[in-house]
């Protein structure tokens, strides 16, 4: 998984980006990123060093605490134990942090496209 995978449209829009670093706080259950002053897809490659320094964090000494984050954040499980058991050649810290990135993303970007469709649903005429 490269970082052209994470490059979603919740990180072309300034909004949506800020909605997904929220997401990652209120899964984290403190702030985990601190929302920058302005914010553009350079800060893509930040917010994924910082996400790995916290997952590096978490698997050292609180491996409980970081499933119940991945838990929180909906990773599934078998990537999380396929990741875990070191199969081949992939930084475990760095692929947790895109897979937790990219699962808050569509959480995002999931929310917004319901919103629209409840928006657009409100609008049409119901029929009788």
């Amino acid at each position: 998984m490269n970082l052209q995978q994470i490059h979603r449209e919740s990180f072309k829009n300034e909004d949506l980006f800020r909605k997904v670093i929220l997401q990652l706080n209120k899964d984290y259950g403190e702030e985990l990123i601190a929302m920058p002053d302005a914010i553009k897809e350079a800060f893509l490659p930040e917010l994924l060093e910082q996400l790995q320094e916290r997952v590096a964090a978490l698997l050292s000494g609180h491996a409980d605490r970081f499933m119940q984050w991945c838990y929180r954040v909906d990773i599934p499980q078998a990537k999380v134990e396929a990741l875990l058991s070191g199969e081949g050649d992939v930084s475990v810290t760095e692929e947790m942090a895109k897979l937790i990135l990219i699962r808050e993303a569509q959480k995002v970007e999931l929310r917004a496209a319901w919103s629209k469709k409840e928006i657009n649903d409100s609008r049409s005429p119901q029929s009788s």
